[in-house]
């Protein structure tokens, strides 16, 4: 991707392959979304959840990787609060 000055690797260590699996399935569709010359893959490796972002400008990776880890977070409360009952 040539437009792309701006990249970001994110990986996350999960130990439950049944939350792994839950924030994999969950984030894929999202990440599929291009937006605005932004590009984003996630897939799973061993325990690990890696998740690439490219942008045009580090403004837009600031803002993607935001959005990101922001639904990242309600899907874990959501799960939390699921997994409560």
């Amino acid at each position: 991707m040539s437009n792309s000055k701006a990249v970001l690797n994110l990986k996350f260590r999960i130990e439950n392959s049944r939350l792994r699996d839950t924030l994999y399935k969950s984030l894929k569709p999202e990440l599929e979304i291009k937006l605005r010359g932004i590009q984003a893959s996630i897939e799973v490796c061993g325990q690990e959840l890696l998740i690439t972002i490219k942008a045009p400008d580090y403004s837009a990776l600031r803002a993607a990787s935001n959005s990101i880890l922001r639904l990242m977070s309600m899907i874990l409360n959501t799960l939390g609060e699921v997994s409560k009952e």
